[in-house]
């Protein structure tokens, strides 16, 4: 714990760039007790002082918020990249999954954030971090589906992922993209329609691939879509019916 907290003054003192200086604002707050107390990511997963561990690490944020500056200084300085979670799933599976819009980062800081995320991945690609978790899945590729962020799938994903029988990443590219109805109500339609653009990209890339799933995984309409939104939906469904 004494090394990370290291690593976030570093940051404090030397991040000069106005990017830095807001994912580090954005760090400050969120790092809270609560999210000490709820959270199961840890710079040493094997320790057994897990109480003393419990917080996502600046470098953790870095990845998820695809702050490339910050990500890259973190690295460059020695922190531990390697950090994994409880499942084993590493920060690979971090940097694949779109974050949830919580932020209302959108057009711009959208493009900028997936911009970074791309930078970052090929950063851990380079030393040679595998994307699989313990249960030999890959949940990078899992997380980028699951976000319905189709970039960073030609990047992570191999032939010989299919090896794994489970219908796991199967079901998570015909499910619905959630949550589609959360960002339709709080305005982000736009949003959801590229999301369900990107999952037709997703199932594009996996056709004639052979991959399992399970046919009541299948995405149904809820009801609450109207205008462009239900008519990309009813395609992606249409699709998946046949893949």
């Amino acid at each position: 714990m004494k090394n990370n907290l290291t690593i976030f003054i570093a940051i404090l003192v030397v991040g000069c760039s106005s990017s830095t200086d807001k994912i580090v604002k954005k760090y400050k707050q969120s790092i809270t007790l609560s999210d000490q107390e709820r959270s199961d990511w840890f710079p040493d997963a094997d320790s057994s002082n897990k109480s003393a561990k419990g917080y996502k690490s600046p470098l953790y944020y870095s990845a998820s918020y695809g702050d490339f500056d910050t990500f890259n200084y973190l690295v460059n300085i020695g922190a531990n990249y390697q950090i994994k979670d409880l499942s084993g799933n590493n920060l690979l599976s971090v940097a694949a999954g779109l974050m949830r819009f919580d932020d209302n980062c959108r057009n711009q800081c959208l493009e900028n954030r997936i911009k970074g995320k791309l930078k970052i991945i090929n950063i851990l690609k380079n030393k040679d971090l595998s994307p699989l978790n313990l249960e030999g899945e890959n949940e990078a590729v899992i997380s980028s589906i699951s976000s319905a962020f189709f970039e960073p799938i030609p990047l992570l994903f191999s032939e010989s992922d299919l090896k794994n029988k489970s219908t796991r990443l199967g079901n998570e590219i015909v499910e619905c993209y959630n949550p589609d109805e959360d960002l339709y109500y709080s305005g982000f339609q736009d949003q959801a329609e590229i999301r369900y653009r990107d999952k037709i990209k997703i199932l594009n890339f996996f056709q004639n691939k052979g991959v399992k799933f399970d046919k009541d995984r299948i995405c149904k309409l809820q009801g609450f879509e109207k205008g462009n939104l239900l008519k990309i939906k009813l395609e992606f469904i249409e699709r998946a019916k046949k893949f």
